[in-house]
């Protein structure tokens, strides 16, 4: 029996393509310093535990420690993170 192995790439999504209910972790975060800056004023940082509440458009809206976000297309795919326990993508 051949077990298959997922790459790091294969379990993580941007945010905007996570399913609605899922839990996920912040892994990555593409941009420049502005970016960053503006994800880390919302509470938003690598490690950080997301879920997917909404979709608004291409938007979406996140909860993130008790707080729900909405982040704007551009940003949801700036955004990567990984399912949490097993969950899949």
């Amino acid at each position: 029996m051949t077990q298959q192995v997922e790459t790091f790439e294969e379990m993580i999504s941007r945010v905007r393509d996570l399913p609605l209910g899922i839990s996920a972790k912040v892994v990555r975060v593409e941009g420049d310093h502005g970016v960053a800056r503006k994800l880390l004023g919302l509470g938003l940082r690598v490690g950080s535990v997301i879920e997917m509440v909404q979709r608004r458009g291409q938007g979406v809206v996140i909860a993130n420690s008790g707080n729900r976000i909405a982040l704007g297309a551009s940003v949801a795919e700036r955004i990567w993170a990984e399912p949490m326990d097993g969950q899949r993508h």
